[in-house]
């Protein structure tokens, strides 16, 4: 698994027209229902990030894990951790 991504924006006119902002009231009472509270906060942080560097930038997976609440891998009971039978 990597453990890093690259966030880009992606541009597409018709939504840039009639979308709505990732931080708008639109946004949590449509979609959070839909896509959950963490892809919710995570669709949030990419797009203040995107605001921030418009360019795109490197994400590292454990550090943004970590910022959404989800652990970091290394932690026992994150998502990234590994299952083993004990």
């Amino acid at each position: 698994m990597p453990s890093e991504l690259h966030v880009s924006a992606w541009v597409d006119p018709v939504v840039d027209a009639r979308g709505h902002p990732a931080d708008s009231p639109y946004v949590e009472i449509f979609w959070l229902p839909i896509l959950g509270p963490s892809a919710t906060f995570l669709l949030r942080r990419l797009s203040l990030y995107l605001d921030m560097f418009p360019q795109g930038l490197p994400m590292d997976l454990s550090e943004l894990s970590g910022q959404l609440g989800l652990g970091r891998p290394s932690q026992r009971g994150s998502i990234g951790e590994k299952v083993t039978g004990d």
